[in-house]
């Protein structure tokens, strides 16, 4: 499975769980509430970067007794990144 597969995969099974729109979901973990429901419409693509972002964003924010997508491995934030300070914007 792609990696674009996989962050849709996730990102659909969250908005379920969560019970959030689309666009809620896009804007809390890429801080633009257009970019999930443009690229759930084929009309952008991620670099992967971004996506990585996004996957470890869900990851840590999975609504508690939801199951994660079983065909997609979660990610787990290495503790020496969990440690450091979030780069400026």
């Amino acid at each position: 499975m792609l990696l674009t597969d996989q962050l849709r995969t996730v990102v659909h099974a969250y908005c379920d769980a969560a019970d959030a729109p689309l666009g809620r979901a896009s804007k809390r973990s890429l801080g633009d509430p257009r970019l999930l429901p443009r690229l759930a419409a084929g009309q952008v693509t991620l670099t992967l970067a971004r996506a990585d972002r996004a996957l470890l964003w869900f990851s840590d924010h999975w609504p508690e007794g939801a199951d994660w997508p079983p065909l997609v491995p979660r990610p787990v934030v290495p503790a020496a990144l969990a440690s450091a300070p979030e780069p400026s914007p």
